[in-house]
């Protein structure tokens, strides 16, 4: 069951960035918080376009809200990693089935939110220069370090696991 829970992990990880976009959310003092905080950065050149403002913004707040998620997904089943099903009781196999539904409902509606400002995004781009649109690249490298400070506050769930034949 933890490979279950490491594997999701790690598709809602790939889902997220093969979009390559976001919007929406309310976590970012939760997740400064919890994770340390992460400055959101309104690249110079776009300081003066209120709607790239508020791409970058609401952005943000999808990406705190799926780190928060990943964060409480390990929280939750982070104690099973390394266990077998068939060592799990029937409790065990309760509260990882409640976690990868919950898991799986929330992230449903971050991928919502995400292709919403997929959509955001798109039409404004029509209008952004290639610096502006390279710009706006920037909340991908937020994504990258937020999920890298999930990471680093449960290194011991993320440790590779030593393999003896």
């Amino acid at each position: 069951m933890k490979k279950i829970a490491r594997i999701l992990f790690y598709v809602n990880i790939a889902m997220m960035s093969s979009l390559l976009i976001s919007c929406g959310g309310s976590e970012k003092k939760e997740a400064d918080e919890k994770l340390g905080k992460l400055e959101i950065e309104i690249p110079k050149n776009l300081e003066s376009n209120d709607a790239a403002v508020q791409y970058v913004n609401e952005m943000n707040l999808v990406v705190d809200d799926y780190a928060m998620l990943m964060d409480e997904l390990v929280e939750e089943v982070g104690e099973y990693k390394g266990m077998k099903e068939e060592d799990l009781g029937m409790m065990d196999k309760l509260k990882l089935t409640t976690a990868m539904a919950k898991v799986a409902m929330e992230s449903t509606q971050i991928m919502a939110r995400w292709g919403e400002c997929t959509d955001k995004r798109m039409n404004m781009e029509q209008q952004l220069s290639e610096e502006e649109i390279e710009a706006l690249n920037l909340v991908y490298k937020r994504f990258e370090e937020r999920m890298e400070q999930v990471k680093n506050r449960h290194e011991e769930f993320f440790a590779e696991e030593e393999t003896v034949e």
